[in-house]
């Protein structure tokens, strides 16, 4: 089966509040976002966006320019819906992998990934998700990723993820990606289970304007 399909079948067959990763406020993801950036003016990516909320509190927060990226066209018509008609014009659905999808170099002002990175378990996967990264990712850009932190499980929707603390991601993402501040979660499933994520939100700088 591939990705899309699997991601297609989960949201066709489960109730979105049902999932394990819903969050009814976002509050982390849009915390860091309006902290460390402002939203006017700027162009947003929420990648493995899924069904989620944090484009409505972009969209009331006042963000120029949303595209909300995930394999499952079904969960981005349902995050499509509640959209007011007087924003729509704002949002840009994106159906497709973020590894290969074709967006414009240096057009995203704030790359925002809650759903994706830790379930890249394979070195190439990774290597073509940083290459994205820093493509797409404008000069003086918002990176906030969220991952499962090392106490947090080790299979989400059925499938292997990994773990990282957040000098891991440091690690990772390198030199040209510097570290402005970091959040420990103990996300609770619609189930009442905990979920230990980390947040870390960084800087991109890239070499050629650091020289």
């Amino acid at each position: 089966m591939s990705d899309q399909a699997y991601w297609e079948g989960v949201y066709s067959r489960n109730a979105e509040t049902s999932l394990s990763w819903f969050q009814n406020s976002p509050d982390n993801s849009l915390a860091l976002i309006t902290k460390h950036s402002a939203l006017v003016n700027k162009h947003v990516l929420d990648v493995g966006a899924g069904t989620s909320r944090l484009i409505d509190k972009l969209l009331h927060a006042g963000v120029s320019s949303v595209s909300i990226l995930d394999l499952s066209e079904v969960a981005l018509k349902t995050a499509y819906s509640r959209i007011p008609p007087d924003n729509v014009d704002k949002v840009s659905l994106l159906h497709g992998n973020v590894l290969n999808y074709d967006l414009q170099p240096a057009s995203i002002d704030i790359w925002h990934d809650r759903a994706v990175f830790h379930f890249l378990t394979e070195h190439q996967q990774r290597q073509s998700y940083l290459e994205q990264l820093a493509r797409v990712l404008a000069p003086n850009g918002l990176f906030v990723i969220s991952t499962f932190a090392h106490d947090g499980p080790e299979r989400c929707s059925g499938l292997p993820v990994c773990r990282y603390s957040i000098e891991e991601l440091k690690t990772i993402f390198g030199e040209e990606f510097s570290l402005l501040e970091s959040i420990e979660e103990r996300h609770l499933t619609p189930t009442g289970r905990a979920q230990s994520f980390i947040y870390g939100c960084f800087k991109y700088t890239p070499a050629v304007i650091n020289k």
